[in-house]
């Protein structure tokens, strides 16, 4: 039996903790398939058994350690992390932060990460020639970005914002980690924009 067939059992285990209410005891169990999993790059688990962690934290009532836990999925991966596909993981990982934003009411952070979410698959599909929609039809792009302030109720100039993801939009990364700083970069004007 192969780690990770070891390590499906231990998240069947983290799983029925979580539903025992027994958080802690969930942790250990997902900590234990990660480590598992980190000898062999060929046992890797994928980005959404990763992000199991900062969720339980989270209920947990760790909201500073669910955060780190995300940015540092962010920053080093995890092991066996497929290099190829790293912007699919900022997707991910960026749509989990969203997620806690809303979770603590701040609609402004919650609609940023969202778009940096979509900034992840769009530049994903550009480095890979996968055709995107958003790349043709810029004006389908706006009414999506209108819509998430609509639906968020921001009483805010939205035009500014729209203008600057669309610019972000058309940038043409070479790399996943170049699409990762443009991203990057993009969190820091639209953070400046909006707060």
């Amino acid at each position: 039996m192969s780690n990770y067939d070891i390590a499906q059992k231990i998240l069947k285990k983290a799983t029925q903790k979580k539903k025992d209410n027994d958080i802690e005891g969930a942790l250990k169990e997902l900590e234990r398939a990660y480590e598992l999993c980190s000898y062999d790059p060929n046992d890797s688990l994928p980005i959404s058994v990763h992000l199991r962690y900062p969720k339980y934290l989270l209920l947990a009532g760790k909201n500073d350690e669910a955060w780190s836990h995300l940015s540092l999925l962010l920053s080093k991966g995890y092991s066996g992390q497929d290099k190829d596909f790293l912007l699919m993981d900022y997707e991910n990982i960026y749509k989990a932060m969203s997620l806690f934003h809303k979770k603590e009411n701040n609609k402004i952070l919650h609609l940023i990460y969202e778009d940096m979410s979509l900034l992840a698959i769009i530049y994903h599909d550009y480095i890979h020639s996968i055709e995107n929609t958003f790349h043709k039809d810029k004006l389908k792009l706006k009414l999506k970005l209108k819509s998430n302030f609509k639906k968020l109720n921001l009483n805010i100039n939205s035009e500014s914002y729209i203008n600057l993801f669309i610019l972000f939009s058309d940038k043409k990364p070479k790399t996943n980690l170049m699409g990762g700083s443009f991203i990057a970069d993009f969190n820091q004007k639209a953070n400046l924009l909006l707060n």
